[in-house]
């Protein structure tokens, strides 16, 4: 789970340990398996997209027919969406899935 989603919901902090088979509690440890630069460069960048989104579309909880108008970044959205579903392969075993879409995740701005 990315971790500005643990710290922005205090209620929402399980973490599911497949490799462990444990269920774990609180704010999610972030996990730094990759390299520096792709760490607090590209990948540092869709978390920031990612959370801007959060703040403006997710944040309240919004009563029936609000009338909302979703707008967002479609390469950046879809970046994100396969980063964390690639964090989400990684907890199981080989082969992986989105593996074949790392150099896109990985692709600058």
């Amino acid at each position: 789970m990315p971790l500005f989603l643990s710290r922005n919901r205090p209620a929402y902090r399980t973490v599911l340990d497949h490799g462990r088979r444990l269920v774990r509690t609180g704010v999610v440890a972030a996990v730094r398996d990759v390299c520096e630069a792709c760490n607090n460069g590209v990948l540092s960048s869709l978390d920031a997209y990612a959370a801007k989104l959060d703040r403006a579309y997710f944040a309240e909880i919004i009563t029936a027919s609000p009338g909302i108008e979703f707008q967002y970044e479609i390469k950046p959205l879809l970046r994100w969406l396969l980063k964390i579903s690639y964090n989400d392969d990684r907890t199981r075993p080989l082969p992986y899935a989105v593996k074949p879409f790392v150099p896109f995740i990985l692709k600058p701005a």
